[in-house]
């Protein structure tokens, strides 16, 4: 199974320049920490609402790891527990970047 570390999603706003976010993929200059992953894994092509799932699963990441990983991302209520290393790694996540989190 294809995981994203902490260390990873931070790579990947160092290098996009985004700025961490919950609750959507993208929202300006900010992105949740899948979307600063597809960016930062795919800079030729334009991510976006519509396409992050797609582009995610021809990264090697598949669905059940992806809902995971946001929820533990955005600090959401987790019951799944074939997702739960996902939501693990995406609470991890935000622990690391939530420092570069734009205040509202």
């Amino acid at each position: 199974m294809r995981r994203i570390t902490p260390e990873e999603v931070l790579k990947a706003y160092e290098k996009t320049g985004l700025k961490p976010m919950q609750g959507e993929y993208f929202s300006g200059e900010c992105a949740c920490g899948l979307g600063a992953i597809v960016r930062f894994w795919n800079p030729e092509k334009r991510a976006n609402d519509d396409n992050v799932a797609d582009m995610l699963e021809k990264n090697g990441i598949r669905d059940l790891y992806r809902i995971g990983f946001y929820l533990g991302f955005d600090g959401k209520k987790h019951v799944n527990p074939y997702s739960h290393t996902a939501f693990l790694d995406g609470k991890s996540a935000w622990q690391a970047v939530k420092h570069l989190a734009v205040s509202p």
